[in-house]
């Protein structure tokens, strides 16, 4: 009996860590933290807050995401107008807007743009348990590893607060499910266009948020390009499958696919682009586009000047 009732235990433990239940209790349990942290955490907190709410609120005077030149008394913010990432901010400035109209006080704006980074961060839980899960891990393991992953101080602190982290998180997730989905399909021969489109999509707009993520679509690509070296031999089998993947696509779909497809390279070559044309870099520093003097009321570049 006794030997029996340690066997039992761990298979019902077993049983439990690898049940839905324990998933979305993870999951409950992850919004709770953040939550407190972010109605008891006093502003700003780490993770350059004021920098982000201090963009936010400068795009909430300015509804188009592109700049004439960089916006007045914005020193303290770098070259916003050339900063790639701004996407996040950007976006965030509308539901600071709406906050905007039912009440004043900065204490509420703050509190309200916590939430909406405790959701973005909360989205991202079950996207990568669906990653992990693509590795032929079993549930066990990967409801344990987001179990520690949750019990990290450092995931809620982040979640619970304004920055473009909270964005770049689950973004980061499904460009990579996409990318292994098509490849999925690309094993059983057929090449899915819709999926390559919205990996495209979701890979620029997710340069916008933050250029880390740079890397993250440079190895995507070099990734896929390698499957399709391996899977069609020559360009015309290239062509003929992208021909066939296009009449797959419901008409409508289509049109969506293609309109987002320009919009998002559209805002992408607008900041890389541009900028590489005008300044040789990505991502210019902050003296190639303001002056010395307009850079040292920004605390990064002015650390780094400084050594």
């Amino acid at each position: 009996m006794s030997e029996n009732t340690p066997k039992s235990f761990t298979g019902r433990l077993r049983s439990f860590v690898s049940s839905e239940s324990c998933f979305y209790l993870l999951v409950v349990f992850f919004v709770l933290q953040a939550l407190w942290i972010a109605l008891s955490g006093r502003y700003p907190m780490a993770f350059d807050e004021n920098f982000h709410f201090g963009i936010i609120k400068l795009y909430a005077h300015h509804i188009s995401p592109f700049w004439g030149g960089n916006p007045p008394d914005s020193g303290a913010f770098g070259p916003v107008a050339h900063d790639p990432s701004y996407l996040y901010q950007w976006l965030m400035s509308f539901p600071y807007r709406l906050v905007g109209v039912f009440t004043s006080s900065q204490t509420a704006q703050i509190i309200a743009l916590r939430l909406v980074n405790i959701a973005l961060f909360t989205a991202g839980l079950p996207l990568y348990r669906r990653l992990l899960l693509k590795t032929g891990a079993s549930k066990t393991i990967v409801h344990f590893c987001l179990a520690l992953f949750v019990l990290v101080p450092i995931a809620p602190l982040l979640a619970a607060q304004i920055n473009y982290d909270n964005l770049f998180f689950p973004l980061t997730a499904t460009a990579l499910l996409l990318a292994i989905s098509f490849s999925e399909r690309l094993r059983r021969g057929q090449f899915d266009l819709e999926r390559l489109a919205w990996l495209a999509v979701i890979a620029m707009l997710g340069c916008l948020v933050k250029y880390a993520f740079l890397p993250i679509a440079l190895a995507i690509v070099s990734y896929l390009l390698v499957r399709l070296k391996r899977t069609y031999r020559s360009v015309g089998d290239l062509g003929s499958a992208i021909k066939k993947g296009w009449s797959s696509v419901s008409g409508r779909l289509r049109w969506l696919l293609l309109s987002l497809l320009v919009v998002s390279f559209g805002l992408f070559a607008q900041r890389y682009f541009v900028n590489l044309v005008r300044y040789h870099a990505p991502v210019p520093s902050c003296e190639q586009v303001l002056t010395v003097k307009e850079c040292g009321a920004y605390g990064p570049w002015a650390r780094d000047y400084e050594y």
